[in-house]
This record gives structure tokens, C-alpha cells and sequence, in this order.
């Protein structure tokens, strides 16, 4: 019998018509191995590729905040740590704020148009003479501000503002280690001082042209969950919780005046934003 191809199909001497297989036509004609090789791994590969694309994408996103972030360099504000206001005043109070870069006034080069200092102004106000002293620092954890608690107790602060965790979410600190640090801090200072303590939660941060989905998402997340044990610790330890986050989400989730160049950081105008909700609730 005599086999010949033509047209991918197989004539035999007796002039029957058969479908070769694809193995045959693999070897006969290199074309119909690639389509049938196509045709048979599409979908497989489609689903590889969005996963593919999916990973590539958080790993953009992630990435991108937190070179926007350094990328743009700020001005460090001339926070001298120590002002006092009303000085020849008959009744003095100390007021100690402990934070981060948020307390530092990162984001504005006048520390006047930090919150720390317009709520110290607004204390010194009929007269009362008022020392603040700034024990923040950008860049501190919970941890480190639980390490500056011994020079805090020595001197003898009136009023205490706690205003930290920020930098605990981003730089992933366990939320057990997290409650831990915030424990001691309150534990310390409502034993061994005699301040009115006020623990600011955690607002919102970060404009979205930089902090991009599902970021966001989870960053929001994770702050409303630190709020919610900042809330259980202050009236653990009977200390004024003030709520900076509720009142300011909707603005601080947009681009705006409110952020300085680098859109996390607020500018003078969010700093007052901030002031203006704190004066409301210290006393």
C-alpha cells in the first residue's frame, strides 16, 4: 500500500481518507505543531500571565510609595526641643510631647507651624506660662519613645500628648509588640508623674497619586486597628484619647494643601488642621 500526503491528509493506495494524527503532522508540517501547541496552552499561560502581572504590580506598588517618600527631600524643621512661653507668668506648667516625625513637624521648615507648638500657644493663652519641652524624633517607634519615659518623669511633666505608631505599621512591628510598648508608656507615666496624658490616635496618611490600591486598603486597615488599642489603653490608664483620624480621613485620602511635597507629611496647613482638633480636647 502506498501512503502520500497532501493537504495534511493522508491517501492510501486503495484511496481511503484518514485524519493522520498530530504527532505525524508535527513532523510533516512545523506550522501545525506551533497552532495546535498554541491552541492546546492558552489558557494555562493567560492565568500564568495575571499572576505574573498581578505580583509585578504589588511589588510596583509597594515600592513606589516608599521611593516617592525618600525621593523627596524635606527640610528639617528648626525645632530647638525646649520653648517656653509666658515666661515671667506667676503659674508655669510643663508640657511634654513624645512622637515621631508627625510631633518633629516634618514636612513644614518652621516648627511654629507644628502642632506641638500651636497647642503650646494656645495653653499659654490668659497669661499661663507654659515650658514645652519636644522629646520627638522622625523615625521613632513606639519602643523608642518608651525609652525616653525616664528623662519624661524627670521633668515632671503637666501635660503629656503620646503621639506614635506610624512608623510601627510601616516598619511592620507586630501589633503584640506594638500593644506591649504602649502598655509601659501609659503604665509609667500615670504612675509616676502626675500629667494629664493624652494619646493622639493615628490619623490617615499618604495622598493617593502615592499610595496606591490595595495599599491604601491595608494601610487604613491597620491604622484603624492600632486606633482601636489605643482607644482600649487610654481608658485602661483613664488618659483623654483624641481622635485625629475621624475627623480628617476623607480630606488626607486626596492630594491637597494639607500634605507637604512628599504627600505624606502635612504641611503648615495640615498641622493646623491637627492643632485646631487637639486644642478642642486639651485642657
Amino acid at each position: 500500500m502506498t501512503t502520500v500526503v497532501h493537504n495534511n491528509y493522508l491517501l492510501t493506495s486503495n484511496y481511503s481518507i484518514k485524519q493522520p494524527n498530530n504527532s505525524f503532522l508535527a513532523i510533516i508540517n512545523p506550522r501545525y505543531m506551533k497552532r495546535s501547541h498554541i491552541t492546546k496552552l492558552k489558557k494555562p499561560h493567560i492565568f500564568l500571565v495575571a499572576v505574573l502581572a498581578l505580583a509585578a504590580y504589588l511589588i510596583f506598588a509597594y515600592n513606589y510609595f516608599y521611593f516617592r517618600l525618600h525621593s523627596i527631600k524635606l527640610d528639617w524643621p528648626n525645632n530647638r526641643h525646649t520653648y517656653r512661653f509666658n515666661e515671667k507668668a506667676s503659674s508655669n506648667k510643663t508640657y511634654v510631647a513624645l512622637g515621631d516625625s508627625l510631633t518633629f513637624g516634618f514636612g513644614t521648615d518652621n516648627y511654629q507651624d507644628s502642632y506641638t507648638y500651636q497647642v503650646a500657644q494656645y495653653l499659654s493663652q490668659n497669661g499661663q506660662g507654659i515650658l514645652l519641652k519636644d522629646f520627638s524624633f522622625p523615625g521613632y517607634k513606639s519602643l523608642d519613645i518608651l525609652q525616653t519615659v525616664d528623662a519624661v518623669i524627670a521633668y515632671k511633666p503637666d501635660i503629656v500628648t503620646v503621639f506614635v505608631g506610624v512608623n510601627d505599621t510601616h516598619k511592620l512591628v507586630q501589633s503584640g509588640d506594638f500593644t506591649k510598648n504602649y502598655n509601659q508608656i501609659l503604665s509609667r507615666l500615670s504612675s509616676e508623674t502626675k500629667a494629664r496624658i493624652y494619646v493622639i490616635n493615628l490619623p490617615y496618611l499618604g495622598a493617593k497619586s502615592i499610595l496606591l490600591t490595595p495599599y491604601n486598603h491595608y494601610f487604613d486597615s491597620k491604622t484603624r486597628e492600632r486606633n482601636n488599642t489605643l482607644r482600649q489603653l487610654a481608658d485602661k490608664y483613664r488618659a483623654s484619647y483624641i481622635d485625629l483620624y475621624t475627623p480628617t480621613v476623607n480630606r488626607f485620602k486626596k492630594d491637597g494643601p494639607w500634605y507637604s511635597k512628599d504627600l505624606y507629611h502635612p504641611s503648615a496647613q495640615g498641622y493646623k488642621i491637627w492643632a485646631e482638633i487637639i486644642e478642642n480636647d486639651i485642657h
